[in-house]
């Protein structure tokens, strides 16, 4: 994370910890998840946005879980689990908390959504 609490694609922390396994992505999430109101300017929206199957725990506590591309494996164990997967970004009421995940093919389709801004 930078000073400003953006995720930076490090996977290594200073401190040696480093962030190899779902697990390891989760302590991290969770971390987000509970200082995100502490020191903010005005509380945000957590988005997670991942592409395998090490991902789906985050994807899940995320309050927006974007599945990136088309890894069909990790697609038929959202679907076997039950995790409904959707292909619409479009911004108005978008949500994981009725346990839905989003789908896009690339950064362009996120960028284009309007979600980041």
């Amino acid at each position: 994370m930078d000073s400003q609490g953006r995720g930076t694609g490090k996977l290594t922390k200073g401190t040696g910890v480093g962030i190899c396994t779902a697990f390891d992505k989760l302590r991290e999430m969770n971390s987000v998840l509970s200082s995100r109101f502490l020191g903010a300017k005005a509380p945000y929206t957590v988005v997670y946005i991942g592409d395998s199957n090490t991902d789906l725990l985050c994807l899940l506590h995320a309050e927006i879980g974007i599945i990136m591309g088309s890894n069909e494996d990790f697609l038929a164990t959202c679907e076997r689990l039950g995790i409904q997967v959707s292909r619409d970004l479009s911004t108005e009421g978008l949500t994981n908390y009725g346990g839905t995940l989003y789908n896009c093919k690339d950064w362009n389709e996120v960028i284009n959504s309007g979600l980041l801004e």
